[in-house]
């Protein structure tokens, strides 16, 4: 398990803490973004730490045998952050990853944001292959990936050539 620091505090004239991202420290997914992560997080003032801490629990008002339903950004000022507005809070203040928040102010694209945040989380303990379970094919099982081609063809000559073209390659994406 990774050894993290628990305390706001000025580093060695590095940038002030500016608070903490707490992540599921029993998930094998979680951990390793903490650990691919934390260095970045770090050098941009956020000290990354488990869920599970008692500290953690306690500052969040969790219950002990509870399991977290999503990663959190605690802020040096006390806010609280959940899920993908807690990445957002992060991208903010990294300029290579700033264009990601700048997307998210754009109408309807946080929420989306979230439900895709919410999917992954949900499913954290599934990307070791835990979860796999068989699937048997079905004949249906490739008729979007006809009918959605079929469909945007039908448009080809209502709509503009570059319209019809992201239409026809988005639904060959989506059939597939």
């Amino acid at each position: 398990m990774i050894s993290f620091n628990t305390e706001i505090t000025e580093r060695n004239g590095e940038i002030p803490a500016r608070g903490w991202v707490l992540f599921d420290g029993d998930c094998r997914l979680c951990l390793g973004a903490a650990r691919r992560f934390a260095r970045l997080l770090r050098r941009h003032g956020f000290e990354p730490a488990a869920l599970q801490a008692p500290w953690a629990r306690e500052r969040l008002g969790l219950i002990a045998e509870g399991e977290p339903a999503e990663m959190v950004v605690l802020t040096s000022s006390g806010a609280i952050f959940g899920g993908a507005d807690g990445i957002l809070q992060i991208a903010r203040r990294i300029w290579w990853a700033w264009p990601l928040f700048a997307v998210a102010q754009m109408p309807g694209v946080t929420p989306v944001l979230r439900v895709i945040y919410r999917h992954v989380a949900a499913n954290r303990h599934c990307f070791d292959g835990a979860c796999q379970t068989t699937k048997q094919s079905r004949w249906t099982d490739g008729l979007p990936l006809i009918l959605l081609p079929l469909l945007a063809t039908l448009t080809r000559g209502i709509l503009p050539a570059w319209v019809f073209m992201w239409l026809f390659a988005f639904s060959i994406y989506s059939g597939c």
